[in-house]
Protein backbone atom coordinates (compact mmCIF):
# COMPACT_ATOMS: atom_id res chain seq x y z
CA UNK A 1 0.00 0.00 0.00
CA UNK A 2 1.04 3.54 -0.33
CA UNK A 3 2.81 5.63 2.20
CA UNK A 4 1.27 8.40 4.20
CA UNK A 5 2.39 11.48 2.29
CA UNK A 6 5.91 11.97 3.50
CA UNK A 7 4.87 14.96 4.92
CA UNK A 8 7.11 16.04 7.39
CA UNK A 9 6.49 18.88 9.47
CA UNK A 10 9.67 17.96 11.18
CA UNK A 11 11.91 20.92 11.93
CA UNK A 12 10.02 24.01 10.93
CA UNK A 13 12.90 25.99 12.35
CA UNK A 14 12.94 29.65 11.39
CA UNK A 15 16.15 31.41 10.46
CA UNK A 16 16.95 35.04 9.66
CA UNK A 17 15.68 34.17 6.20
CA UNK A 18 12.49 32.77 7.73
CA UNK A 19 12.40 29.33 6.22
CA UNK A 20 12.74 25.68 6.97
CA UNK A 21 15.97 23.83 6.51
CA UNK A 22 14.79 20.26 6.45
CA UNK A 23 12.22 18.41 4.45
CA UNK A 24 9.54 16.18 5.81
CA UNK A 25 10.21 12.71 6.76
CA UNK A 26 8.50 10.01 4.81
CA UNK A 27 6.93 7.35 6.78
CA UNK A 28 6.65 3.79 5.80
CA UNK A 29 3.55 1.90 5.14
CA UNK A 30 3.44 -1.77 4.43
CA UNK A 31 2.14 -3.65 1.47
CA UNK A 32 -0.96 -5.67 2.09
CA UNK A 33 -0.09 -9.08 3.40
CA UNK A 34 -3.13 -10.52 1.66
CA UNK A 35 -2.53 -12.04 -1.74
CA UNK A 36 -5.82 -12.31 -3.62
CA UNK A 37 -6.14 -13.24 -7.26
CA UNK A 38 -9.76 -12.13 -7.35
CA UNK A 39 -12.35 -10.92 -4.92
CA UNK A 40 -14.36 -14.08 -5.51
CA UNK A 41 -11.59 -16.10 -3.86
CA UNK A 42 -12.00 -14.22 -0.60
CA UNK A 43 -13.38 -16.16 2.34
CA UNK A 44 -15.64 -13.68 4.11
CA UNK A 45 -15.79 -15.92 7.17
CA UNK A 46 -12.07 -15.23 7.76
CA UNK A 47 -12.52 -11.48 7.34
CA UNK A 48 -10.44 -11.41 4.15
CA UNK A 49 -13.21 -9.73 2.18
CA UNK A 50 -13.15 -6.76 4.53
CA UNK A 51 -9.35 -6.65 4.63
CA UNK A 52 -9.21 -6.64 0.85
CA UNK A 53 -11.90 -3.95 0.65
CA UNK A 54 -10.03 -1.90 3.26
CA UNK A 55 -6.86 -2.09 1.17
CA UNK A 56 -8.73 -0.84 -1.91
CA UNK A 57 -10.24 2.07 -0.01
CA UNK A 58 -6.87 2.97 1.51
CA UNK A 59 -5.30 3.10 -1.95
CA UNK A 60 -8.15 5.34 -3.10
CA UNK A 61 -7.59 7.72 -0.18
CA UNK A 62 -10.82 6.79 1.60
CA UNK A 63 -9.16 6.35 4.99
CA UNK A 64 -12.35 6.47 7.04
CA UNK A 65 -13.88 3.80 4.82
CA UNK A 66 -10.73 1.72 5.11
CA UNK A 67 -10.82 1.92 8.90
CA UNK A 68 -14.43 0.71 8.93
CA UNK A 69 -13.60 -2.26 6.71
CA UNK A 70 -10.48 -3.23 8.64
CA UNK A 71 -12.48 -3.01 11.85
CA UNK A 72 -15.20 -5.30 10.45
CA UNK A 73 -12.57 -7.79 9.33
CA UNK A 74 -10.87 -7.71 12.72
CA UNK A 75 -14.18 -8.48 14.43
CA UNK A 76 -14.16 -11.74 12.45
CA UNK A 77 -10.42 -12.41 12.61
CA UNK A 78 -8.70 -10.49 15.43
CA UNK A 79 -5.41 -12.32 14.83
CA UNK A 80 -4.55 -10.54 11.58
CA UNK A 81 -1.58 -8.37 12.55
CA UNK A 82 -1.29 -6.85 9.09
CA UNK A 83 -4.85 -5.53 9.33
CA UNK A 84 -3.94 -3.72 12.55
CA UNK A 85 -0.89 -2.29 10.76
CA UNK A 86 -2.99 -1.10 7.85
CA UNK A 87 -5.71 0.33 10.07
CA UNK A 88 -2.98 2.17 11.95
CA UNK A 89 -1.74 3.58 8.65
CA UNK A 90 -5.23 4.85 7.84
CA UNK A 91 -5.59 6.41 11.28
CA UNK A 92 -2.21 8.06 10.87
CA UNK A 93 -3.33 9.60 7.59
CA UNK A 94 -6.21 11.16 9.53
CA UNK A 95 -3.78 12.44 12.21
CA UNK A 96 -5.27 10.10 14.81
CA UNK A 97 -1.81 9.41 16.18
CA UNK A 98 -3.00 7.92 19.46
CA UNK A 99 -5.25 5.47 17.65
CA UNK A 100 -2.54 4.65 15.14
CA UNK A 101 0.01 3.85 17.84
CA UNK A 102 -2.47 1.53 19.58
CA UNK A 103 -2.97 -0.37 16.32
CA UNK A 104 0.76 -0.53 15.64
CA UNK A 105 1.34 -1.89 19.15
CA UNK A 106 -1.26 -4.59 18.49
CA UNK A 107 0.44 -5.38 15.18
CA UNK A 108 3.74 -5.77 17.06
CA UNK A 109 2.08 -8.09 19.57
CA UNK A 110 0.80 -10.31 16.76
CA UNK A 111 3.83 -10.01 14.44
CA UNK A 112 6.83 -9.16 16.64
CA UNK A 113 9.32 -9.77 13.82
CA UNK A 114 7.76 -7.15 11.50
CA UNK A 115 9.92 -4.02 11.38
CA UNK A 116 7.23 -1.73 9.91
CA UNK A 117 5.03 -1.03 12.95
CA UNK A 118 8.15 -0.19 14.97
CA UNK A 119 9.22 2.25 12.25
CA UNK A 120 5.77 3.82 12.03
CA UNK A 121 5.61 4.43 15.77
CA UNK A 122 9.05 6.04 15.52
CA UNK A 123 7.77 8.25 12.71
CA UNK A 124 4.78 9.41 14.73
CA UNK A 125 6.96 10.22 17.71
CA UNK A 126 9.17 12.31 15.40
CA UNK A 127 6.07 14.09 14.16
CA UNK A 128 5.13 14.87 17.75
CA UNK A 129 8.63 16.13 18.55
CA UNK A 130 9.49 13.17 20.79
CA UNK A 131 12.80 12.42 19.09
CA UNK A 132 14.25 10.64 22.10
CA UNK A 133 11.18 8.42 22.34
CA UNK A 134 11.35 7.60 18.65
CA UNK A 135 14.86 6.13 18.81
CA UNK A 136 14.10 2.81 20.58
CA UNK A 137 11.41 1.98 18.00
CA UNK A 138 13.60 2.90 15.05
CA UNK A 139 16.54 1.00 16.53
CA UNK A 140 14.31 -2.07 16.83
CA UNK A 141 13.01 -1.63 13.28
CA UNK A 142 16.57 -1.58 11.96
CA UNK A 143 17.56 -4.58 14.09
CA UNK A 144 14.68 -6.55 12.58
CA UNK A 145 15.39 -5.39 9.03
CA UNK A 146 18.84 -3.87 8.42
CA UNK A 147 17.83 -3.11 4.83
CA UNK A 148 14.87 -0.92 5.79
CA UNK A 149 15.85 2.41 4.23
CA UNK A 150 12.84 4.18 5.75
CA UNK A 151 13.90 3.26 9.27
CA UNK A 152 17.36 4.76 8.74
CA UNK A 153 15.80 7.84 7.16
CA UNK A 154 13.42 8.39 10.06
CA UNK A 155 16.13 7.72 12.63
CA UNK A 156 18.26 10.33 10.89
CA UNK A 157 15.43 12.80 11.48
CA UNK A 158 15.35 11.81 15.15
CA UNK A 159 19.07 12.49 15.42
CA UNK A 160 18.68 15.87 13.72
CA UNK A 161 15.93 16.74 16.16
CA UNK A 162 18.34 15.90 18.97
CA UNK A 163 21.07 18.04 17.35
CA UNK A 164 23.17 14.90 16.74
CA UNK A 165 24.03 15.84 13.19
CA UNK A 166 26.92 13.43 12.74
CA UNK A 167 24.63 10.48 13.41
CA UNK A 168 22.01 12.04 11.14
CA UNK A 169 24.53 12.20 8.31
CA UNK A 170 25.49 8.57 8.89
CA UNK A 171 21.90 7.33 8.80
CA UNK A 172 20.95 9.42 5.77
CA UNK A 173 24.02 8.03 4.01
CA UNK A 174 22.86 4.50 4.80
CA UNK A 175 19.36 5.28 3.57
CA UNK A 176 20.77 6.65 0.30
CA UNK A 177 22.92 3.54 -0.16
CA UNK A 178 19.97 1.21 0.43
CA UNK A 179 17.69 3.12 -1.92
CA UNK A 180 20.31 3.06 -4.67
CA UNK A 181 20.89 -0.68 -4.29
CA UNK A 182 17.26 -1.68 -3.95
CA UNK A 183 15.71 -3.54 -6.86
CA UNK A 184 12.27 -2.58 -5.62
CA UNK A 185 11.23 1.05 -5.96
CA UNK A 186 9.21 2.25 -2.99
CA UNK A 187 7.07 5.13 -4.15
CA UNK A 188 7.07 7.00 -0.86
CA UNK A 189 10.81 6.65 -0.25
CA UNK A 190 12.50 9.24 -2.45
CA UNK A 191 16.25 9.60 -2.48
CA UNK A 192 15.95 13.36 -2.96
CA UNK A 193 14.58 13.71 0.57
CA UNK A 194 17.52 11.84 2.08
CA UNK A 195 19.99 14.01 0.15
CA UNK A 196 18.16 17.15 1.29
CA UNK A 197 18.16 16.07 4.91
CA UNK A 198 21.80 15.02 4.82
CA UNK A 199 22.62 18.41 3.36
CA UNK A 200 20.71 20.04 6.20
CA UNK A 201 22.81 18.17 8.76
CA UNK A 202 26.03 19.16 7.00
CA UNK A 203 24.87 22.75 6.88
CA UNK A 204 24.21 22.74 10.61
CA UNK A 205 27.79 21.55 11.13
CA UNK A 206 29.13 24.40 8.99
CA UNK A 207 30.04 22.19 6.00
CA UNK A 208 28.33 24.43 3.48
CA UNK A 209 30.17 23.09 0.44
CA UNK A 210 29.26 19.52 1.42
CA UNK A 211 25.68 20.63 1.94
CA UNK A 212 25.57 22.23 -1.51
CA UNK A 213 26.81 18.99 -3.05
CA UNK A 214 23.94 17.10 -1.42
CA UNK A 215 21.38 19.70 -2.43
CA UNK A 216 22.69 19.44 -6.01
CA UNK A 217 22.02 15.69 -5.93
CA UNK A 218 18.58 16.23 -4.42
CA UNK A 219 17.72 18.58 -7.29
CA UNK A 220 19.10 16.14 -9.87
CA UNK A 221 16.68 13.52 -8.56
CA UNK A 222 13.69 15.83 -8.12
CA UNK A 223 13.77 19.34 -9.51
CA UNK A 224 10.15 20.10 -8.59
CA UNK A 225 10.63 20.43 -4.83
CA UNK A 226 11.52 23.84 -3.47
CA UNK A 227 13.29 22.67 -0.29
CA UNK A 228 16.68 21.78 -1.81
CA UNK A 229 16.77 25.10 -3.73
CA UNK A 230 15.94 27.01 -0.58
CA UNK A 231 18.53 25.15 1.47
CA UNK A 232 21.20 25.42 -1.22
CA UNK A 233 20.52 29.12 -1.40
CA UNK A 234 21.08 29.40 2.33
CA UNK A 235 24.40 27.57 2.09
CA UNK A 236 25.48 29.86 -0.75
CA UNK A 237 24.48 32.80 1.42
CA UNK A 238 26.65 31.53 4.29
CA UNK A 239 29.54 31.25 1.80
CA UNK A 240 28.96 34.90 0.81
CA UNK A 241 27.86 33.88 -2.68
CA UNK A 242 24.87 36.19 -2.74
CA UNK A 243 24.27 35.89 -6.48
CA UNK A 244 23.73 32.14 -6.41
CA UNK A 245 21.87 32.41 -3.12
CA UNK A 246 19.39 34.86 -4.59
CA UNK A 247 18.86 32.71 -7.70
CA UNK A 248 18.02 29.72 -5.53
CA UNK A 249 15.68 31.71 -3.30
CA UNK A 250 13.83 32.97 -6.36
CA UNK A 251 13.63 29.44 -7.75
CA UNK A 252 12.21 28.18 -4.46
CA UNK A 253 9.54 30.89 -4.61
CA UNK A 254 8.66 29.90 -8.18
CA UNK A 255 8.10 26.33 -6.95
CA UNK A 256 5.63 27.39 -4.28
CA UNK A 257 7.70 28.57 -1.31
CA UNK A 258 5.37 31.31 -0.11
CA UNK A 259 7.28 32.05 3.11
CA UNK A 260 10.45 32.90 1.21
CA UNK A 261 8.31 34.90 -1.20
CA UNK A 262 7.10 37.08 1.68
CA UNK A 263 10.68 37.54 2.88
CA UNK A 264 11.90 38.34 -0.64
CA UNK A 265 9.39 41.21 -0.86
CA UNK A 266 10.25 42.54 2.58
CA UNK A 267 12.98 44.91 3.69
CA UNK A 268 15.12 41.91 4.62
CA UNK A 269 15.09 40.67 1.03
CA UNK A 270 16.03 44.02 -0.51
CA UNK A 271 19.63 42.96 -1.10
CA UNK A 272 18.40 40.08 -3.26
CA UNK A 273 15.92 42.19 -5.21
CA UNK A 274 18.64 44.78 -5.89
CA UNK A 275 21.25 42.38 -7.27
Amino acid sequence: MKKRTFLIGLFLSLTPLSQTLITKSLVAVSLSGISLSSISSVNAQDGFFFFYSGDQKFEAGDYEGAIKDYSKGLEINPKNGNAYLQRGNAKEELKDYEGAIKDYEKAIQLNPSDSLPFMNIGYIKNELGDFEGALPYLNKSIALDPKNAGAYYNRANSYSGLQNFYSSISDNTKAIELIKNSKVKIKWMKISHAYTNRGFAKEKLGDYEGAISDYDKAIENDSKRYEPYLNRGRSYYFLNNQKNACKDFEKAVSLGDTTTGVWLNSAGGAWCRNL
